[in-house]
């Protein structure tokens, strides 16, 4: 999970109960943002779109199915 922030350490555009959801929250890297920035797994105008228009940009996990998991679990303990 990456949080974005417009203003570096400046949370309180975060609603109260999201922060307490995240508990402690490490510094990982800071960076300069444009709409033609290449990022892993998200789309760059919509973090710009959020950091405006909120204040920060929640990037979650992906989703992964219980069946996956599952899957992988049993892959690795019956070898």
């Amino acid at each position: 999970m990456y949080l974005y922030l417009k203003e570096k350490d400046d949370f309180s555009c975060l609603p109260e109960d999201l922060l307490k959801q995240l508990g402690v929250l490490e510094f990982s890297m800071e960076l300069e943002m444009t709409a033609d920035r290449k990022l892993a797994r998200e789309n760059p105008k919509a973090v710009l779109e959020n950091l405006k228009n909120r204040g920060f940009h929640l990037q979650l996990p992906p989703q992964v199915s219980i069946e996956n998991q599952l899957s992988s679990y049993l892959n690795k303990n019956h070898h």
